[in-house]
């Protein structure tokens, strides 16, 4: 069982998800350890299938993503009003959310629960094409008006 078997799917689509990642600054003061820095920028969390679906016993909508090949759960977001969507290039949605930590990040995210609980991250999708990244953004919008 996935927990969608009582949900309508209203867009099935494969895609990428990345999330933004702004690193840490260097704790000593040594300029040349701020010159090797990582730069802002998104780091892939996976490449699987976006399932947008509608509850309708609850009233309500939400993202699932799942990475391939094995289906890991990497995104359960219900859709909400601060989500923010917008179009990146042609075919990518950004948007707030809060992605699943995988297993190896379990200790650091119990270590840091207490600040990032409710942690809302910048995430971006890319569709797989323009029409796809379009219905979805329609979608969302849609969502987000109804749940007003």
């Amino acid at each position: 069982k996935t927990g969608e078997e009582d949900e309508e799917i209203l867009l099935n689509i494969p895609s990428k998800l990345f999330i933004f990642e702004k690193p840490e600054e260097p704790k000593d003061s040594d300029p040349k350890a701020k010159k090797e820095q990582p730069k802002p920028g998104y780091a892939e969390r996976g490449t699987g299938t976006l399932h947008f679906n509608y509850n309708k016993e609850n009233n309500y909508y939400r993202m699932i993503f799942r990475r391939k090949p094995i289906e890991t759960l990497v995104l359960n977001q219900r859709i909400f009003t601060g989500m923010t969507p917008r179009k990146q290039g042609t075919n990518s949605i950004q948007f707030l959310g809060q992605i699943i930590a995988p297993k190896k990040f379990e200790k650091d995210e119990a270590k840091n629960k207490e600040t990032n609980e409710n942690k809302l991250d910048i995430l971006l999708l890319k569709c797989k094409d323009e029409e796809s990244a379009n219905k979805l953004l329609a979608l969302i919008q849609k969502a987000i008006s109804e749940s007003k």
